[in-house]
């Protein structure tokens, strides 16, 4: 299962595999120029900016 999730405020799509429903459990690790990196169960996601 595969889910989209937008953040008006950063201007950026967020693009996940999994349950949506854990979409409040990931957590923001780590920011470069292009990425928000998030983690959930040590698994990393990127956020494109």
């Amino acid at each position: 299962m595969s889910y989209i999730d937008f953040d008006i405020e950063n201007n950026s799509i967020f693009i996940s595999r999994g349950d949506s429903r854990n979409r409040n459990k990931i957590k923001k690790t780590d920011c470069t120029d292009d990425f928000t990196f998030y983690e959930y169960n040590g698994k990393i996601r990127g956020n494109f900016i």
